[in-house]
């Protein structure tokens, strides 16, 4: 099992997931990132959000990898083919690697 972090950016905004969860593989990671999106999509009153639908998960391993971008929605900018990560955000993931559990 890896540990996966599922850190969302939200605008320009980079909110770093500090516990992540462990699973089997990339494919469930970005799985996981899916299931949480629809359930947070659905329960949005709950997080004062207007913009939730444009916010997405950027999937990290243990290691720093990046493993996937989740939209949370089509109308998400992420949802584009040629999104790509920001500078900012890049410059956060690298901040965040850490060394490998053994």
């Amino acid at each position: 099992m890896r540990r996966y972090f599922f850190n969302i950016v939200r605008g320009s905004a980079f909110i770093p997931d500090p516990e992540g969860d462990d699973l089997p593989g990339d494919e469930e990671a970005k799985e996981h990132a899916e299931i949480v999106a629809r359930e947070m999509i659905e329960e949005r009153h709950k997080f004062n959000a207007r913009s939730i639908e444009r916010w997405a998960f950027i999937v990290t391993d243990d290691a720093g990898r990046h493993v996937a971008t989740v939209p949370f929605t089509t109308q998400s900018a992420w949802a584009k083919s040629d999104a790509r990560l920001s500078k900012k955000v890049q410059s956060n993931l690298v901040a965040r690697k850490r060394p490998r559990r053994i």
